[in-house]
């Protein structure tokens, strides 16, 4: 099999909605980072690891998922309780609908017009 169609089973409709949607959660995780740096005045973004700015906890990997922790946590820290930010969810959720916006604009809705790897390399 090609590679253009294998990429086009991988990353076409409806895969790749969910690719897509994963993808923008993943980088409105890292917005959080970077908001949260630029307020705290934080020297770097991989140092201190992420914690909880309450009782300096760590987070944890499997608590470090874009939205699905902030929701299996109640939008609190594990280990003290404190609440976070709602923005912290909403900046997520924004980046993953505009990122399946983006994926349907772009690559889903031109589906007759140009070919998937074209579509895709946008």
């Amino acid at each position: 099999m090609p590679a253009s169609e294998m990429a086009e089973q991988i990353f076409g409709p409806p895969l790749g909605y969910l690719f897509a949607f994963l993808w923008g959660a993943l980088w409105g995780s890292f917005y959080n980072v970077v908001v949260v740096w630029g307020e705290g005045g934080r020297e770097s973004l991989w140092r201190p690891a992420s914690h909880c700015l309450s009782c300096a906890a760590p987070v944890r990997v499997y608590d470090n998922l874009p939205l699905v922790s902030y929701v299996l946590l109640r939008g609190r820290c594990r280990a003290c309780g404190a609440r976070f930010s709602p923005r912290y969810l909403v900046i997520e959720w924004v980046a993953a609908l505009l990122a399946l916006l983006i994926y349907w604009r772009f690559v889903a809705a031109e589906v007759e017009v140009t070919p998937f790897a074209l579509r895709l390399a946008r």
